[in-house]
């Protein structure tokens, strides 16, 4: 495996390759870091060239003074190792970070995977239920609580609003606690990435898009996923029973096996 830093605008993120073949560049959640992938990077690395990153502030990167670009970070990466075009696999944060690529440089795109996507601009139709834990999490935000802030995301998009945590193995929740304290000790809440529209043009993304959705996902995610599902020209949706947010993590045998089938076409 070959890892190092990269420099983009104004700092520099850590970032992991190996693996030989087309490219896939893997894009964590904002719930998470580059380790959120460690259950497919070495499989995918069997048949290409796998690259994962740090965005700016989590993980080994550092945070950013400045109000970043996703994407353009994304771009860096990109050229930094020579890849002209990539199959995106995106989650969340890294979804939504995907999505704008192949609005912004289709001609870069080959493919997208999106699991438990964002959508830069989306703005629900109607009001969505606001559980407690939301306010809860703002009230540990505001006192950078930091213990507070790490067990609440836990409960909101690991164990999930609407079922038990039971089913997360120790390993799992240890490592999803470990990033999150991570990325919040070093990060200043008040400085954060761009954020475009990308919901006029979801028609003009033509690349294929796997799409996983997690039935137990936030009612916000939810609503992203019946979007996509119903704007995205050429779409496959993936419903995954019982998963969270983070499908890749808590379903990996059913998200490889879905993965595996679609992205070797």
């Amino acid at each position: 495996m070959e890892n190092g830093w990269i420099s983009v605008e104004g700092g520099e993120l850590y970032f992991e390759e190996q693996g030989q073949g087309r490219p896939v560049v893997l894009l964590h959640a904002g719930v998470a870091d580059r380790r959120q992938w460690d259950p497919q990077f070495d499989w995918l690395a069997r048949s290409f060239r796998v690259i994962r990153y740090d965005v700016r502030g989590y993980g080994n990167s550092q945070p950013s003074k400045h109000p970043f670009d996703l994407t353009q970070d994304l771009f860096q990466v990109m050229d930094h190792r020579d890849i002209e075009t990539a199959i995106l696999v995106g989650s969340s944060m890294g979804g939504s970070t995907a999505i704008h690529a192949a609005v912004t440089a289709p001609e870069r795109i080959q493919r997208l995977v999106l699991a438990g996507s964002g959508l830069f601009g989306f703005q629900p139709s109607r009001e969505l239920p606001e559980p407690p834990q939301y306010r809860a999490m703002e009230a540990a935000m505001a006192t950078r609580n930091i213990d507070r802030i790490v067990a609440l995301t836990d409960a909101i998009w690991l164990s999930g609003l609407t079922k038990g945590a039971d089913d997360i193995p120790e390993g799992v929740r240890a490592l999803f606690r470990t990033m999150n304290r991570t990325h919040w000790l070093k990060t200043d809440p008040a400085i954060s990435y761009l954020e475009p529209n990308d919901v006029p043009h979801l028609d003009q993304i033509m690349q294929p898009v796997l799409l996983f959705t997690g039935t137990c996902d936030t009612p916000y995610t939810l609503m992203v996923a019946e979007v996509l599902a119903s704007r995205l020209p050429r779409v496959s949706r993936v419903d995954v029973p019982g998963a969270v947010h983070l499908p890749n993590v808590t379903h990996p045998d059913l998200f490889r096996q879905r993965l595996g089938k679609w992205i070797s076409v």
